[in-house]
């Protein structure tokens, strides 16, 4: 998760300072944006998600648990760059910008990357059924947690 976290600032160092991104001009564009595009992304979403529900039981029921565990791995670290992504965010645009993210994007779009999360879990779960998924989704979850807190209580000061 810390290689997730620096990529994450030093994409926002970059686009901030090196290329001179006008943080509220971005952030209203990733609201519009979201806002357009919402039904269509939320559609790729689902079918991205049921297919890789039905390729990791198909993968599991054929026995073939290389391919299962690196499509599960793979899934997993792509959620959780996407959770960082928006915790981190959602952080950085409140104290820059005053903006909240989490509002911004609404809650369904906001959800993604939990239900990546989910769907990687259940292919480790069909890895090996006493995989420590509770460690996992845990440090997972936190960490949005953190994120509406710290937005939450820069709104009240």
């Amino acid at each position: 998760m810390i290689k997730d976290f620096v990529i994450v600032l030093v994409l926002w160092l970059g686009a901030r300072f090196a290329w001179q991104v006008e943080m509220p001009a971005a952030y209203d564009g990733l609201v519009r944006v979201a806002g357009e595009f919402q039904t269509p992304l939320l559609g790729y979403a689902a079918l991205l998600i049921v297919g890789l529900v039905v390729a990791f039981y198909l993968l599991g029921m054929l026995r073939w648990f290389a391919p299962l565990y690196v499509l599960s791995r793979f899934t997993f670290e792509v959620s959780q760059f996407l959770i960082v992504l928006l915790s981190v965010s959602a952080v950085l645009f409140r104290l820059d910008v005053g903006a909240n993210l989490w509002s911004g994007l609404g809650a369904t779009l906001a959800s993604v990357p939990f239900l990546l999360l989910g769907s990687s879990c259940l292919g480790f779960w069909l890895f090996d059924f006493n995989y420590p998924l509770q460690q996992r989704l845990v440090r997972n979850l936190v960490l949005p947690l953190l994120s509406a807190l710290i937005i939450l209580l820069s709104s009240l000061v």
